[in-house]
């Protein structure tokens, strides 16, 4: 596209492209945050709930959830990890029925966690709803925490804490961006590639238990 004239800003994607413009968010930093506070919450056995890890930004979260439980000094216990095997959903991007049956799942192997990390915020309100229709309190009985702080995040019940995606805030930067590379288009002048990186932060609701209470 852009050897036809076109600007580009390439939003989380991971494309080497000379020239082009790029923002990103530190998915990584946003995991290896969400299990730093969980442990300081008092919660040794951290689980980790996913779609297939197929897209960059996903590998890079389930990366940042490995490196943060080796760092703390955990096991990194493959009976925690449950990913969806079903390449259909994966396709399709559902995650409302994924976290549901990755719920059972994790009733039926009877796991010991006392806390789940989500991909994504839809991941966890159907994991939510899926414990919950098996007897599990949350967070007294499990705490769950999700990722993006998408608008529904609060209204959940219990509210659900995450970490915040700044989604608001890339699209309003992607867009000064475009505006700024096609006026120096138009004036002649190619601009140097602007690369960011925007940093994740915490919001804490009432889907976690505080385990040192």
């Amino acid at each position: 596209m852009m050897k036809q004239g076109v600007s580009e800003v390439h939003i989380d994607k991971h494309f080497d492209v000379q020239g082009c413009d790029n923002i990103h968010f530190d998915t990584k930093l946003g995991a290896q945050m969400a299990i730093r506070y969980l442990y300081e919450k008092g919660h040794r056995r951290i689980a980790f709930v996913s779609n297939q890890l197929s897209r960059w930004t996903r590998k890079r979260t389930y990366e940042g959830y490995c490196e943060e439980v080796k760092r703390l000094g955990l096991p990194l216990d493959e009976r925690l990890i449950f990913i969806s095997e079903d390449i259909e959903e994966m396709e399709q991007g559902i995650c409302e029925t994924v976290g549901g049956k990755l719920a059972a799942r994790f009733m039926d192997t009877n796991c010991d966690a006392t806390a789940v990390f989500c991909m994504n915020d839809m991941m966890a309100f159907s994991l939510m709803q899926g414990l919950h229709r098996r007897g599990v309190r949350i967070p007294e009985d499990i705490s769950v925490m999700g990722f993006d702080d998408i608008p529904h995040a609060a209204s959940f019940i219990p509210a659900l804490t995450t970490i915040h995606c700044p989604s608001y805030e890339t699209g309003r930067l992607a867009a000064l961006m475009l505006i700024d590379r096609m006026q120096n288009d138009a004036n002649g002048s190619t601009g140097l590639p602007i690369n960011m990186n925007l940093q994740p932060h915490l919001v804490e609701r009432e889907s976690v238990r505080d385990l040192n209470l």
